[in-house]
């Protein structure tokens, strides 16, 4: 049996360890044109996969128990390149406090010192059994003003 509170922190430390720090990409095996990071602690296994052109990307991260696929999110949308350092730094804050809310930001919004931007995550479920919600930047000068979003959602595979 797999601990699902054990697998949501896993979530956090593994996504502390890949995209938000730098971690290595590699080019995913099986399917052309996405990038992909890996984790594993265990028996268990983080595999973060995306694809994308110009601004625009789409992925899905898998947790695996055993080599059984027993979470799965999956995002897509657009950010120009200026903001990923910013989305990282809000992600990173989360991943690193070990907080599960909707596998992005914060609930709510984020404004970073000496940042001009600022992050809002909607959720509209957080569970780590069922989320989705969508998470956007926009200008710190004009909150109207949408410089780049994600979509996502997930669910816990198991019963």
């Amino acid at each position: 049996m797999v601990d699902m509170n054990y697998a949501e922190k896993f979530f956090c430390r593994a996504m502390a360890q890949v995209w938000v720090s730098g971690g290595l990409i590699e080019k995913h095996p099986l399917l052309p044109g996405h990038d992909l990071f890996t984790f594993e602690e265990g028996n268990f296994c983080l595999r973060d996969f995306w694809c994308g052109n110009d601004d625009k990307s789409a992925g899905t991260t898998v947790i695996e128990f055993k080599s059984t696929p027993i979470w799965v999110m999956h995002y897509g949308g657009r950010y120009p390149k200026f903001a990923i350092p910013f989305l990282k730094r809000v992600l990173a804050r989360q991943y690193q406090e070990g907080i599960f809310e909707g596998g992005r930001g914060p609930d709510g919004i984020i404004d970073l010192p000496a940042s001009e931007m600022v992050y809002r995550n909607k959720i509209y479920d957080g569970r780590f059994t069922h989320f989705s919600g969508m998470e956007e930047i926009t200008s710190a000068d004009n909150e109207t003003k949408l410089i780049g979003f994600h979509e996502y959602f997930g669910l816990w595979l198991l019963d």
